[in-house]
Order: structure tokens, then C-alpha cells, then sequence
């Protein structure tokens, strides 16, 4: 394994780079045409070298000729151009949205034949992400491909960028106006994109290489996981139970708010319950009364211990992120769960954040294997008091995962179990509920690309 790793450190990745980093740039310069004369300016320099056998040396000095003048030419395009671009706040894995680029034209002269490039970060991956990320069913390919990794390193490229390039040729930009381009883009991922640069290009007059404009334009844009739908009638289990403190968390949540009386103000009564109409009247502090916080709070607990097929992790935060804005929040709360790096506990509800609020944690939320279960296990432990129930988002279903749920079943706390696997299987194989025995209505096993089929069979 060392000496594989020095070999991808040190060959591998860096040749991959280069080749990338060189199709790239060929890609952003030369138009389709200049690619083919490109093709066969190298042709020709192989089959004309010998120029007493064959004339090819005269067609490679014709093309050679044409692209020289077309890279001079190149460099009298330094017309100033503004250019600004307008992203929406964030959008959602998998479903198309619309932008808007803004390019002014200073000058005294139209500018047509021109192409905009919205451009990204660099996407080649880092020799850490590039060695523990696997393709999707890189286990089917051949032994040579599974040794080189290069379509491992094409799906990451694409899984970093985030977006197709975007490239779009433009009417005409008229003299001192500014023009709207919409741009239609599909996200192919959640998590963030990061645009650097806009780019202005336009061809030579053969339309062989084009000239670029540069601005850098850096921004950021949130894609949020793709939900899927839930069935209409869906109620999870879970009765409204007492929690201390409950008001100043809850925030008018349940029966934390509801008044009940005023009286007179005792030592030790927080000052926000005060009264200041009636203690004008009596000349005496007097304050509000409630009644006890009772309110259903439950618990959505996402499993993050994974390193398989990427999309297995991929649908479990789906499965997380449709509970996540379909559980009824009017009077309850939802306590998002998951650990790495480090616990986490969100909660959302009437008061306390927004749906958007926990879709937007979800959207960056990343598979670890740097902690133990152990971790995940403590930190439902410490809030099984607060639980009225509990959905379970796992990704396996060993002995640590049933355990886990058996635990909050032995505390009376109702739960739903969703086990997201990578490989379909027959009927007669499917893993056996366990703890769930008693309640197969709320136990799941979901397969990628049919999981809202399952979900809508709850």
C-alpha cells in the first residue's frame, strides 16, 4: 500500500493533473474547428517529417500559418468589459435554475461573434480525496482501471465543479449598454459551488482560437440535498411530553406560551415574565404565569459513518433532509443529530431556526469514518429525556446500529428506521428489523434510485 500510495503521489496524480490542466486550456481557446486543424497540424508533423517522400509538410505549414495568425490577432482583443453575476440565494441538487450575468460594453463599437464563460474553482481533487474516494461502481471495473483510477479521477473533477461549464454565445453586445443573460444551469451535486471568473471570448476570423477577457468575479452558491415527497397522511409517533426550561428554548411552542395568570412577583422570577401595565396600577411587581411546557419534540438522527458508494450517502441525507421540512412544526420541535467531525444537535421549530436553516446544514454535512458509533450512540443518549420519538437515517444494519435503537425503544420512545443500502436484494434477503420486530410498518430498507418508492409505502 506505501509503495502504491508514493506511485500515485508522485506519477499518477501529477500526470493526470497536467493532462487536465492541458485539455482545459484547449478546450477555453480553440473553437471545435481549431481543434480539428489542431488534430491535423500534429498529423501532419508526424507523416511529413521525411520531405523528400511526401508533400504533407506543405499542408502542416498551411495550418501552422493559420493558427500563428490566429493567436496574433488574439492579442489585439483587449476591449474593457463589465461583467457582474447574479446567483439566487441557493437551489436544490438535481433540479434546474436560472441566473443572471450582466456584461457592459464601454465602448463605441458593437461586439459581435462573442461567447461568455462562467467559470469555477480549480475542481482537480487533492491527492487525500483523490486516494479515499471511490467512484460509484469502480468495484465493476477491470483490474487495469481499478490500478489507474482515471475514471475515479474524471467523476471527482465533475463531483467538484459542481455544474457543467457554462458557455453561451452571445447576439451582440451594442456600444455603451449593458446586456441580461439568463443561464439555465443544473447543479449535480449539493453542498457549495464556487465560481471564480467570468470570461469573454471571441474567435478569430478564420474561427480557429479565440481571445479571452477575464474578470474575477469569486462567489459562492448553496445547492440544497434533493427531497423527495412523503405521503400526504403521514403521522410519526410521539406524544407531547414535559420539558424544563422548556420556554425559553421552545419559544412559543406548545403549551409554553399559553398564559394562565398574573401574580405577584417571587424571588427568582425572570424579569421578561414582568408585568408593566399591572405593576403601574398596583405599585407592586407583578408577573406572568404559564402553563408547564409540554410539547412533542423528535428527533431525526442521521447516520454519517460510511465510506462505500457515495451515492448511498447521498440518498440518506435525501431521506434526512424530506423529513426535515415535512415534519409538522406548528407545535413541536425536530432535533437534527449527527456527528462528524465533532456532535451535533440542531433544532428546528416554531421559533427556533427555519426548515431552510436545517437544509442548509445537511447540504454540507460530509461521510466520516474518523469517529466510532460509540460517539453517535452517546450523543442520543444524553437526550433520550427530551425525545417524544425518533426516525432513524442509517446506512448499515449491524449489531452497534440495532443496539442503538433498541435503546430508545427500551426508554418508551417510539421510533422509525430507514436503512439506506447500496445493492438491491431479493425480498427473502433483506435484513431482518430486529428491534423493529414489532413494528415492520416502521421499518424501511431503501435502495438508491428507488427511494421515494419506499417512502411513499409508509
Amino acid at each position: 500500500m506505501q509503495l502504491q500510495a508514493v506511485w500515485m503521489r508522485r506519477i499518477v496524480l501529477p500526470g493526470y493533473r497536467r493532462f487536465t490542466g492541458m485539455e482545459w486550456r484547449a478546450r477555453r481557446r480553440f473553437t471545435p474547428l481549431g481543434k480539428i486543424l489542431m488534430t491535423g497540424l500534429l498529423l501532419a508533423a508526424v507523416f511529413g517529417v521525411d520531405t523528400n517522400q511526401t508533400y504533407v509538410y506543405r499542408f502542416f505549414s498551411l495550418l501552422l500559418a493559420m493558427i500563428l495568425v490566429a493567436g496574433v490577432w488574439s492579442l489585439f482583443f483587449r476591449r474593457t468589459f463589465r461583467m457582474h453575476r447574479s446567483l439566487p440565494r441557493f437551489c436544490t441538487a438535481g433540479e434546474p435554475f436560472d441566473y443572471t450575468l450582466r456584461i457592459t460594453n464601454p465602448g463605441e463599437a458593437i461586439r459581435n461573434r462573442v461567447t461568455v464563460l462562467d467559470e469555477l474553482e480549480d475542481p482537480r481533487p487533492d491527492f487525500a480525496t483523490f486516494m479515499r474516494t471511490r467512484e460509484p461502481g469502480e468495484a465493476q471495473r477491470n483490474l487495469f482501471d481499478r490500478m489507474m483510477r482515471f475514471h475515479r479521477y474524471q467523476w471527482l473533477i465533475r463531483r467538484n465543479a459542481g455544474l457543467e461549464p457554462v458557455e453561451r454565445t452571445l447576439d451582440g453586445i451594442p456600444a455603451n449598454t449593458t446586456i441580461r443573460q439568463v443561464i439555465t444551469a443544473k447543479p449535480l451535486r449539493r453542498g457549495r459551488i464556487r465560481f471564480s471568473k467570468i470570461t469573454l471570448a471571441k474567435p478569430d476570423p478564420f474561427g480557429l482560437y479565440r481571445a479571452l477577457i477575464s474578470q474575477p468575479a469569486p462567489e459562492t452558491l448553496l445547492v440544497l440535498p434533493r427531497r423527495y415527497a412523503l405521503p400526504p397522511n403521514l403521522r410519526l409517533d410521539g406524544g407531547r411530553r414535559y420539558h424544563s426550561g422548556g420556554v425559553s428554548m421552545a419559544s412559543m411552542v406548545g403549551d409554553a406560551e399559553e398564559f394562565v395568570s398574573l401574580r405577584e412577583y417571587r424571588e427568582g422570577d425572570p424579569p421578561k415574565r414582568l408585568h408593566w401595565p399591572s405593576w403601574a396600577k398596583t405599585g407592586k411587581p407583578v408577573v406572568k404565569e404559564y402553563q408547564e411546557e409540554y410539547f412533542v419534540r423528535q428527533a431525526l438522527i442521521l447516520d454519517t459513518l460510511f465510506q462505500g458508494n457515495p451515492l448511498v450517502f447521498e440518498e440518506a441525507v435525501a431521506v434526512a433532509a424530506s423529513f426535515a421540512i415535512s415534519v409538522e412544526s406548528g407545535d413541536s420541535l425536530l432535533d437534527l443529530l449527527f456527528v462528524g467531525p465533532g456532535e451535533h444537535r440542531y433544532t428546528y421549530g416554531r421559533g427556533v431556526a427555519h426548515a431552510e436553516q436545517m437544509l442548509e446544514l445537511l447540504a454540507e454535512v460530509q461521510p466520516t469514518a474518523e469517529h466510532e458509533f460509540d460517539d453517535l450512540e452517546g450523543l442520543v443518549s444524553r437526550h433520550l429525556t427530551t425525545m417524544s420519538g425518533c426516525i432513524f437515517v442509517m446506512m448499515g444494519w449491524d449489531r452497534k446500529r440495532r443496539e442503538l435503537v433498541e435503546k430508545v425503544r427500551v426508554h418508551g420512545i417510539p421510533a422509525t428506521v430507514f436503512v439506506v443500502l447500496s445493492e438491491s436484494v431479493d425480498s427473502d434477503a433483506l435484513p431482518e428489523p430486529g428491534p423493529m420486530a414489532d413494528r415492520p410498518d416502521r421499518f424501511r430498507v431503501l435502495h438508491p434510485g428507488r427511494v421515494e418508492e419506499g417512502l411513499l409505502g409508509l
